[in-house]
Formats: C-alpha cells, sequence, structure tokens
C-alpha cells in the first residue's frame, strides 16, 4: 500500500469519516478534487471499520481495502487534523458535484440543513469562508435546470447574511487575503441578486455593483442584526460603500473573538481580539449579555471565564460619529492579576506615536485616512507609569494593565474621522476600583 507521502504530485487522496453505524457521510479532501469520483457518501458501508479509513484516488478510481481491518496510524503521522472549516467546505464541493455530475439532491441539501439554521445563518462555518460557499452554490444552480425551488428560499436568507457581514467591495469580513478576483465576487453577487429579484437584498447588491438594466425600488433590509442563541453580530448603520460596521464572531470556545472593524471603506482592526490573564484556567463558551440597536449606537455585549475569572466583553458603534469602542472587563474571584489584550492590524495599515499623550496612530496603506487609538484606561499624558502600557508589536495592538483591583477596564476608543482627529484629546478615568461595582467613570474631551 503505497503511502501519503508518493502521492504529492496527484494530491488524490482524501480521509472518509464514518458515522457510528459503518457509514461514510462526512468527506475531507486532501487536494484536488476529481469529477469522475461517482460521490456516494451515502451508501458506502463498512464492517468491522476502524474510525478513519483512508481511500486512494488513482486515475479517478478508488482503491479501496474490503476489509478495512488495517491501521492508518503509520501514514497519519505526514498529515495534519484539517480545520473544521475545510471540512464543512470539503463535504460543500463534494455536495455540489454529486449535483452537477448525477443530479443527486441529497448530499447538498443534508449539507444545507446542517450548517443553516432555519434563518438561513450559518451554524459554525467562519465569516471568512461565507463568500467562497456563496459561490459554490451559485456554479452548482447555473449547472442544472432543475434546481430545487425550496434550496432558493434557504439560501435567499444565507444571501442576506452574507451582505450584512462583507464589506462594500464583496469580500467577507475577517478576510485579511483575496483569494477570488473582484470580477468573480461580482458576478456571484450579481447571480444571486437576479434570483432574489424584487427584494431588499438585491436592492444592496445593487448599490454595490450598479447595473443599467435593473432598477431595484425595495427598501434595503437593516444592516445591524445579531444571533439570539450565539456570540455572532454585525453592528452596522448604512449599506454605503463609505459606511461603518463591526463583525463581531465568537461562537467557538476561547478567550479569542474573530472581528473586524471597517470604517470609512478601509478595514483597520482584524481578524482576533484576544485577552491573556497570568495564571489563566480553562475557558468557557461565551454566552450573550446584551444587544442594543437605535438610531445613534449599537451595543453587543458578551461574557465567558477563564479560570475563575469572568470576562465581559464589550463592543460599541457610535453611528454617524465614526467612533467605536472595544473593551474588556475582569472579575477575579480572588486577587487581580496583569492582564493584557491584543487586537490585529489589518495588512497595510502602519501605525505611529502621538508625542502628546498616550494614543497611537494608524494610517492606511494609501494614506487615505488615519485613526486615533485612545486607551482610556491609562493615563493621557505620555510620562512613564506602572499602571501599563500600549504598543504595537509584529502586527498587533497589545494593551496592558495592572491594578490591584478585583475588577480590571481594559477600554479603547477608537476615531477615524479626520476632523477630530487633527484636535487634541484628554482624557480622564480610572481602570479598576475595589468599591464600585458598575463600569468606573470616565470622560472624553476633544479640542
Amino acid at each position: 500500500m503505497r503511502h501519503p507521502q508518493d502521492f504529492t504530485e496527484e494530491k488524490q487522496y482524501f480521509w472518509a469519516h464514518r458515522e457510528k453505524g459503518g457509514r461514510l457521510t462526512q468527506f475531507q479532501i486532501r487536494g484536488d478534487f476529481i469529477p469522475r469520483f461517482r460521490a456516494r457518501s451515502d451508501s458506502l458501508p463498512f464492517t468491522q471499520a476502524p474510525k478513519r479509513i483512508l481511500l486512494f484516488f488513482m486515475d479517478g478510481r478508488v482503491d479501496k481495502r474490503d476489509d478495512a481491518r488495517f491501521d492508518p496510524s503509520t501514514m497519519m503521522k505526514s498529515t495534519s487534523e484539517p480545520s473544521e472549516s475545510h471540512v464543512s467546505l470539503a463535504s460543500l464541493r463534494l455536495a455540489a458535484q454529486a449535483w452537477v455530475d448525477r443530479g443527486f439532491r441529497k448530499p447538498l441539501d443534508r449539507w444545507l440543513a446542517k450548517e443553516l439554521d432555519a434563518s438561513g445563518f450559518p451554524v459554525r462555518l467562519p465569516i471568512s469562508t461565507w463568500t467562497s460557499v456563496l459561490g459554490e452554490l451559485a456554479r452548482a444552480r447555473a449547472s442544472r435546470t432543475d434546481w430545487p425551488e425550496e434550496w432558493d428560499t434557504r439560501i435567499a436568507a444565507f444571501f442576506e447574511a452574507v451582505l450584512r457581514f462583507s464589506r462594500p467591495t464583496g469580500l467577507a469580513a475577517t478576510s485579511q487575503f483575496d483569494e477570488s478576483s473582484p470580477n468573480e465576487i461580482k458576478k456571484v453577487f450579481l447571480a444571486w441578486a437576479d434570483v432574489v429579484s424584487g427584494t431588499g437584498s438585491a436592492r444592496v447588491a445593487s448599490m454595490w455593483f450598479p447595473r443599467r438594466d435593473v432598477d431595484e425600488s425595495s427598501p434595503p433590509p437593516l444592516p445591524a442584526w445579531s444571533s439570539e442563541k450565539q456570540v455572532l453580530a454585525i453592528l452596522r448603520a448604512e449599506w454605503l460603500k463609505s459606511g461603518d460596521f463591526l463583525a463581531v464572531d465568537h461562537r467557538d470556545s476561547g478567550s479569542s473573538t474573530t472581528f473586524e472593524l471597517f470604517g470609512g471603506g478601509i478595514p483597520w482592526l482584524g481578524p482576533n481580539w484576544s485577552l491573556t490573564i497570568e495564571s489563566e484556567g480553562p475557558v468557557t463558551r461565551p454566552r450573550i449579555q446584551a444587544w442594543s440597536t437605535s438610531y445613534t449606537t449599537d451595543l453587543f455585549e458578551w461574557s465567558f471565564r477563564i479560570g475563575s475569572a469572568k470576562v465581559t466583553r464589550t463592543a460599541i458603534l457610535f453611528r454617524g460619529r465614526r467612533l467605536a469602542l472595544l473593551a474588556d472587563q475582569i472579575d477575579f474571584a480572588g486577587e487581580s492579576r496583569p492582564a493584557a489584550w491584543t487586537l490585529d492590524l489589518q495588512p497595510g495599515v502602519r501605525f505611529d506615536e502621538d508625542p502628546e499623550s498616550r494614543s497611537l496612530v494608524l494610517k492606511s496603506a494609501a494614506d487615505r485616512g488615519s485613526m486615533r487609538v485612545h486607551p482610556l484606561g491609562l493615563p493621557c499624558l505620555p510620562y512613564k507609569t506602572d499602571k501599563g502600557s500600549i504598543v504595537v508589536r509584529d502586527r498587533k495592538l497589545i494593551l496592558k494593565q495592572c491594578s490591584s483591583a478585583r475588577r480590571i477596564w481594559l477600554p479603547v476608543l477608537l476615531s477615524w474621522d479626520s476632523a477630530r482627529n487633527r484636535k487634541p484629546v484628554q482624557w480622564r478615568g480610572r481602570a479598576g476600583s475595589r468599591r464600585c461595582q458598575e463600569r468606573p467613570p470616565c470622560v472624553v474631551s476633544a479640542g
């Protein structure tokens, strides 16, 4: 039996996971997919098979071990376990190929039911993959004329979700690299806009990608949205290309949040927002604490635990003000410990220090705008202090605060308004308090 390393040129093998009943239902592609493979994910029974079975493709034919009693542990050393998002995308490609080649409905129907909830939002797919999923579904729909109408109903809701969590260029939020060309993304969005013609989603697509022969008059949907069960939200005021949004995704357990701050048509921060506490313990799954949207602000708040410490994370977008607030509040059960959290900078964003304050200045790649980062939990003037620091290291904005209080608040105020940024800014606040039971007060003044 050939080792997987012998297939470096063809890359024609994949892992097949089977359920306890002995039927292979999920596939993880390792390399290029062979169109000649007859996808029958629901009809490959194995008896006395191990949990993982390695199937090889050679010239489009499957070399399957009928007894399936070999131990593949030695062959798995050279391969790494794929992420859950890669597994979902691989299974979608297999299901779409089964539909394109032979019109099999069951694999794709099962994938839609598993990956999309009743409202059309993905259950576990990362935001950065949503545009790719939409493209795969568009190609599968265009390949045959007998596409079921019930699929269009579910995908229409998914298309609206993709619009909410996308930049005006069509690229999904939290994406650092564009894997598709702008023309391909435009074709995908316009293809689904034709499917849902006359709806608010089609109106948004026509705003981002104008066409002369199409006039969409339906009102666009509300841009701000939050999930009721999972920590997934989009803080957004409008659909304009120069608009602002703050995308938040913390569906997985851990102290890291996937997010993106997009302001004035420029992606500034993302995709990771993480927290580190000395002597930390296990991290619990996050829970939603508050969600509010109005004509002035969008607020989203969720909490989780790191050992015995409770962390409450807050994201606020001030509509029309080009202003946002990101903060972590840490409540220690015993003595407080030093804490630090990091925000990733988007590619192309440069930074500099403000000589008159402790703020940082971020600049876009083409100098089309700037952003001021104000650490409200630290002193305003840039003198030496043992209360903490804010620096940029390895493309990460790192905020550290030290306090003897059992409650620490790590806030950062972000401003990308050019007129406000030209004025001197002062703030006064406290990073923590032994007595206060609410958030510490903070006063900010500009000019």
